[in-house]
């Protein structure tokens, strides 16, 4: 799963691929409020926006099934904050890190 965040517009692409967890980030992007840089660039993010940005998928019970094994998967390898967000590893292939002078 890619969380893409560009400068007008931010939305959850490869929704299948629950085996992942990244975001890009376009050059010049202004991050949500909701997005925290943590750590050397990655990006925090509550699990309930990505299931939000998921749209009707995010509701559907064995989407969900799968989803919950990723933040399972992403806890049990410290991917997670204390306060319960997950981190997202910045793809600098698409964009620069968050925070990076541009």
């Amino acid at each position: 799963m890619i969380l893409q965040i560009e400068i007008a517009t931010v939305r959850l692409d490869e929704l299948d691929d629950l085996d992942r967890l990244s975001a890009r980030v376009a050059r010049r992007a202004e991050l949500p409020a909701w997005a925290e840089v943590v750590g050397d660039g990655h990006l925090a993010v509550d699990p309930a926006v990505l299931a939000g940005l998921a749209g009707a998928r995010g509701s559907e019970p064995a989407w969900r099934a799968r989803f919950d094994a990723m933040l399972d998967r992403a806890r049990s390898h410290g991917w997670t904050t204390d306060a319960g967000r997950v981190r997202l590893h910045v793809d600098d292939s698409q964009g620069s890190r968050p925070g990076a002078a541009t």
